[in-house]
């Protein structure tokens, strides 16, 4: 679905940013929710290579990664909770959340 989300920044808007997906396109990540101590692997049809900023509900970035299909992203340091992710590539900007139990 197209639309907008907005990014904040230790409760600024940092910047609004459209979201165009179609389709063809899925980007996941998966287990989600995600126990503590674990990773999440990302999951995408696409053979891009997508930035991965993950933020708190502060909006506060909690880390910045580079990930290609099957790659993990390490939750470990993160609390409980949720956490909204965007991830960026030269054709794609999708956003989502993690839950982190």
């Amino acid at each position: 679905h197209d639309g907008q989300f907005l990014l904040m920044n230790n409760g600024a808007l940092n910047s609004v940013h459209q979201v165009v997906t179609s389709s063809n396109f899925s980007l996941s990540f998966s287990p989600n929710p995600v126990s503590a101590n674990e990773a999440v692997t990302l999951h995408t049809n696409s053979k891009e290579q997508f930035r991965i900023t993950v933020y708190n509900t502060e909006g506060i970035m909690m880390s910045r990664n580079n990930l290609s299909n099957g790659e993990r992203l390490d939750v470990h340091n993160f609390s409980s909770g949720v956490y909204f992710y965007e991830a960026l590539s030269n054709s794609h900007l999708i956003s989502g959340s993690i839950i982190v139990q």
